[in-house]
């Protein structure tokens, strides 16, 4: 297991909703153009401004650059996670790694009986017995976990 591959996955998808919510932004501002007066032969019109509408075009090409990296990111990740046997780790670090949920957030989602506490212990011990296997250099069917992996 490669908790990198889950982290690369949760910051791609962390930074197309950053450009998505930056272009949503923009977009806005210029449906409410800056009004200027007395051209256009007919008095007061609105245009966007040229520089606005450059940064928009920009930020589109480099959301359409950042989704497919996200869905590669998102698919290494759920190719990790499917080797993981046991459903509700899969949650876990998928809640966790993914979407980027804090522990009381995945408490809440998984029901009454789980605290963020042992949610957080679960982790750690299944990123602990990961790391053990890779170090031992058995082949439990889910790669390993490298020492700088385990935060």
């Amino acid at each position: 297991m490669d908790i990198r591959i889950l982290e690369n996955a949760g910051t791609s998808l962390a930074r197309v909703r950053t450009l998505e919510a930056q272009i949503a932004d923009i977009d806005s501002l210029c449906g409410h153009s800056i009004t200027v007066v007395g051209n256009k032969n007919s008095g007061d019109y609105s245009d966007p401004t040229p520089k606005a509408m450059l940064k928009l075009e920009r930020l589109r090409e480099k959301l359409l650059i950042e989704k497919e990296q996200a869905a590669q990111d998102y698919i290494a990740a759920e190719t990790e996670l499917k080797n993981i046997p046991d459903e509700e780790t899969r949650r876990i670090l998928y809640w966790r790694y993914i979407k980027r949920y804090t522990w009381n957030e995945i408490s809440a989602a998984l029901g009454p009986g789980n605290t963020a506490d042992m949610l957080k212990q679960r982790h750690s011990r299944f990123i602990r017995r990961e790391k053990r296997a890779m170090l031992k250099g058995v082949s439990s069917g889910r790669g390993g976990v490298t020492a700088h992996e385990c935060v």
